[in-house]
């Protein structure tokens, strides 16, 4: 079934166990033997997760051990459970931006994911973005730490427009001022607790069937170029 399943135990309750059924000796009686796993009362139980993935025909690449990426310019899949993720590459719109710009202010940015055509109608109910450092270190963009304390970050999924929004404001603030991106990545919430999973529309306008909206992934923003005038 391509169905997402979760199956989740729960290792600290002091009913949980494992029996082990066997026969002593030369005797047919039955014995039991319980292990008991956890007690919330005296017990702090390890936590553990096993992730099995099996993948449709669009990731046959992935299946044939070819790669553990692929092109996305017509589909960008994102699963939890360590499954998939996207990772998008800004360093040719920022080399293109800063040489049409270089004296621009970004005022608010915004990442759009428009669900894709073969997307279930279960999509999960936010979408992560994190930045990579120089040193491969991976954390949350500033525009989500700034979440904690402002709702502007959003990254939820818009029903009546059929996509995500992320901000990305201070992100590509960011990446303008280093003049390099290592990585943005995109990730589902609560993807160790949830099995939702979703198809998001790649890059390229041509191949897009989007469920609402017929557009490519994209980032749209307002800015103002600044001049600079000597006295």
């Amino acid at each position: 079934d391509s169905d997402p399943v979760m199956l989740t135990i729960n290792f600290a309750a002091s009913n949980t166990k494992i029996s082990a059924y066997y026969k002593y000796g030369h005797s047919e009686t039955q014995r039991t033997m319980d292990f008991i796993l956890g007690n919330t009362a005296t017990i702090s139980a390890n936590h553990f997760t096993h992730f099995s993935h099996e993948y449709p025909q669009h990731l046959e690449q992935l299946a044939q051990g070819q790669t553990d990426s692929i092109e996305g310019s017509q589909y960008l899949y994102i699963e939890p459970l360590g499954g998939t993720n996207i990772k998008l590459d800004l360093n040719d719109w920022i080399l293109t931006f800063k040489e049409q710009h270089p004296t621009a202010v970004i005022h608010h940015a915004e990442l759009i994911l428009p669900l894709a055509d073969i997307a279930d109608n279960n999509p999960p109910d936010q979408i992560l973005a994190n930045r990579t450092s120089s040193s491969g270190y991976i954390a949350y963009i500033q525009d989500l730490l700034s979440s904690f304390t402002s709702p502007i970050y959003d990254g939820k999924y818009h029903e009546d427009e059929g996509h995500y929004r992320l901000c990305v404001t201070q992100h590509l603030q960011q990446l303008l001022r280093t003049g390099k991106d290592y990585g943005t990545i995109l990730v589902i919430n609560a993807r160790r607790s949830s099995a939702k999973r979703t198809v998001i529309s790649g890059t390229d306008p041509d191949k897009i069937h989007g469920i609402k909206d017929l557009m490519p992934i994209r980032i749209e923003f307002i800015y103002t170029d600044v001049t600079v005038e000597s006295n």
